[in-house]
């Protein structure tokens, strides 16, 4: 009788880590990660300003613009940087630009070359870094916000054109 006991007692043991194992193993499967309080996203250039001749504000889109590349770097509070980290990325619009400035930026994926929309979500790679570009046109004058965010880490850039 002990020894059926203990067999029993065996396979609900087994039974129990078993089930423990899976569901941790499940939920660890195509998680989001964000980055750890303390952390530290940083875009490099911090920012972007051009100045155009008057001549060139002709309206967006328009034939005159540049594609800047950023670099977006998570790092651990120690400066390690974090690879596969979940961070959402926005460009917004400075409240005085003007409605047609809305067509004056575009964002693109700058390991694809995609065209993406904002808010986009995506994953830091090699050395926790993620490339955008922001297409800047010249057709008007506006400043923008280019933000990262990821668990409570936060970064920003200024855009801007100017005549």
């Amino acid at each position: 009788m002990n020894t059926v006991k203990l067999l029993t007692q065996m396979i609900r043991v087994l039974t129990i880590v078993l089930l423990v194992s899976a569901i941790v193993l499940l939920k660890g499967c195509g998680a989001d990660l964000s980055a750890p309080v303390d952390s530290i996203i940083t875009i490099n250039p911090s920012g972007k300003t051009w100045t155009v001749a008057a001549s060139f504000l002709t309206g967006c889109p328009s034939p005159n613009y540049n594609d800047e590349v950023f670099a977006i770097t998570v790092t651990d509070s120690d400066g390690n940087p974090l690879n596969d980290i979940t961070i959402t990325i926005q460009l917004d619009l400075s409240a005085n630009s003007s409605p047609p400035a809305l067509q004056c930026l575009e964002l693109f994926d700058g390991d694809t070359g995609a065209q993406i929309t904002s808010p986009y979500t995506t994953k830091t790679g090699d050395y926790g870094t993620k490339n955008i570009v922001v297409r800047m046109d010249f057709g008007e004058t506006y400043r923008a916000e280019l933000k990262v965010f990821s668990g409570t880490a936060y970064s920003s850039a200024n855009l801007e054109v100017t005549s």
